[in-house]
């Protein structure tokens, strides 16, 4: 049983029915059939798995009524949150990255000659890119405002077409294979591309470079370790800095065609040195170099010279790059550029720079400020609580115990609010807490309809307490201290029975389950002596928000009417329960 907030607590061996998963019931897996069906719907779902689920359902129960909600109504629907979105955000990502290298590779007039296959890669991830919009125009959107998930159909379509459809579209125009289409089987022919179609071409892939950005967000998402998020935050900088290096020179690149096949004529000096020809100069005669020629250079020199240009210009923005023709003569230098840029082109590449550099180094100070914060603060308090163990000689099981303690999710947020808390002011503490537990307390039947200045009160009292794992909460024949309201994990509930017979020891029988959104102890907020009947352990590690006895009856003795009401509910309750079980 899997440990944590989204630990699958309808797996236990639990006799409840109702907490099992809505697969579980619907479906089940008794047949390999009913087994893969099983799979399938679970692909389209809530991931129970995805941490960033954490923000819109408070809890594991939230969850599994998420997911039979959406499964029951909405079945058509894909979650943003479910595995197979998780999966496509990815794959699609690298679909695009790779598209948009081999329309490059397709486009550009670097190398003489590209194999076709190439070409057919390109058509084939063009499909995937128009098959991406069927998928969105089907997947739910997350409505922050409200905080929660819209997954009515007519909703989600009217959503993706009023806000992504017309750029979507946009960047899923299959360039390759309109290509294709013009240029067939020649497409590799670098002399075939030298027109303004090509250029047309070359200068739609921006959208391309758009999406890709967009798209590489799925890097930037928490993982489950720092170091992981650190990797993929650096990889997203890294991929979306190349791409954009490699835009700017093609589109340098293609600038230059335009300027030759406009003058009909050579493209300009360079640096308004008369000596030293373009590298558009030196293209054009080699494109135009017949078998007997003196001077054939192969693609792989192409290739080898265009690499540099973009690794120089990652540093410094410049177009062009000096290649050593002669290893045996220094002298020999032949200049591989364009034409000399216009001074706006370079601005632009200049600005670009700064902005990358820029993004590099506030992401940088981030993750060392994040990683410094966070991790020194659990290290330091588990590191404590370690010391403290060995220092005063107590039993080494404790060890284990904080160390599952500080890695509890619920433990790690905790221990930082106790720490910034002490920071703020009372009325922003106040504030926070009310945003974070009210709708627990108003959603106890009691409560309902009491005045917002009284909840208030009651919000403020809240404490978060942690249990681990088979801790005892409550015991039985011990007096309650409060009410306890389940934040999260899950609770068994054990009743004592005696024995039937003379000499038999009485034993305890688990008799249900508590999981999120679950309360009790309620008696003890309205009477002077309430003993608790049921012993209650943790199944998992679980947070629990208490409200002490001796402070509620404090706060409510200037609301005398309200207490005398919520007295005769919970008697009235308790009254009804015990007949049942006397029936």
């Amino acid at each position: 049983m899997s440990r944590g907030f989204h630990e699958s607590y309808y797996d236990h061996a639990c006799r409840v029915i109702s907490e099992r998963d809505i697969l579980d019931r619907n479906i089940g897996d008794v047949t390999l059939f009913k087994a893969i069906k099983k799979k399938w719907n679970d692909l389209f779902l809530l991931s129970y798995s995805d941490t960033r689920a954490g923000d819109l359902y408070h809890s594991t129960h939230a969850m599994r009524l998420g997911r039979s909600h959406h499964y029951l109504m909405h079945r058509g629907s894909i979650h943003p949150l479910s595995k197979f979105r998780n999966f496509w955000d990815m794959f699609i990502l690298h679909v695009f990255i790779m598209h948009q290298l081999f329309v490059y590779l397709n486009t550009t007039l670097l190398l003489r000659s590209v194999p076709v296959l190439t070409t057919y890669i390109g058509m084939m991830l063009e499909v995937f890119m128009i098959f991406d919009i069927i998928i969105n125009s089907r997947t739910g959107f997350i409505d922050k405002f409200n905080r929660s998930v819209e997954l009515d159909k007519r909703l989600i379509l009217r959503n993706y077409c009023s806000k992504k459809l017309f750029f979507h579209t946009a960047s899923a125009i299959p360039l390759v294979f309109i290509m294709f289409l013009r240029y067939g089987n020649e497409i590799g022919c670098t002399l075939y591309k030298a027109n303004y179609f090509n250029c047309v071409i070359s200068f739609l892939t921006i959208i391309n470079l758009l999406r890709v950005y967009e798209l590489s967000s799925y890097w930037e998402r928490d993982r489950t370790s720092f170091t992981s998020t650190v990797i993929c935050d650096v990889l997203r900088i890294g991929v979306n800095v190349t791409l954009i290096a490699t835009q700017l020179v093609h589109s340098s690149d293609t600038l230059s065609l335009i300027h030759v096949m406009k003058t009909e004529t050579k493209s300009a000096v360079i640096h308004n040195i008369s000596s030293i020809n373009s590298y558009f100069d030196e293209l054009f005669m080699l494109i135009h170099t017949n078998n007997t020629g003196t001077k054939i250079i192969n693609d792989m020199t192409f290739v080898y010279v265009h690499f540099w240009r973009i690794v120089t210009f990652l540093g410094r923005p410049r177009f062009g790059i000096i290649h050593d023709d002669d290893d045996d003569n220094d002298d020999v230098i032949q200049y591989y550029a364009l034409i000399y840029p216009h001074p706006l082109l370079n601005f632009i590449a200049y600005g670009i720079t700064f902005f990358i550099t820029s993004w590099l180094i506030m992401k940088i100070f981030y993750l060392i400020s994040r990683a410094s914060y966070l991790d020194d603060e659990i290290h330091n308090s588990e590191t404590y609580l370690l010391n403290l163990v060995k220092r005063r000689q107590l039993p080494e099981q404790l060890n284990s115990m904080i160390k599952e303690y500080v890695h509890f999710p619920a433990a790690k947020i905790k221990m930082i609010e106790n720490t910034i808390k002490k920071s703020l002011p009372n009325s922003l503490n106040e504030e926070i807490a009310w945003h974070g537990f009210s709708r627990f307390v108003m959603r106890i039947p009691y409560f309902s309809g009491w005045p917002r200045e009284i909840l208030k009160k009651i919000v403020y009292l809240v404490e978060e307490l942690i249990f681990l794992e088979n801790t005892v909460v409550v015991e039985s024949g011990v007096a309650s201290q409060g009410l306890m309201i389940v934040d999260s994990g899950v609770l068994a509930v054990y009743k004592m029975h005696n024995g039937n017979h003379f000499g038999t020891k009485p034993f305890y029988d688990e008799v249900e389950h508590l999981i999120d959104g679950d309360y009790f102890g309620q008696l003890s907020l309205v009477t002077e002596r309430a003993i608790s009947t049921t012993t209650i352990v943790a199944i998992t590690t679980c947070k629990i928000l208490f409200v002490e006895k001796t402070l509620f009856k404090h706060l409510m003795r200037n609301n005398r009417d309200l207490f005398y009401s919520m007295q005769e509910e919970v008697q009235n309750e308790i009254t009804k329960l015990t007949d049942e079980i006397v029936e």
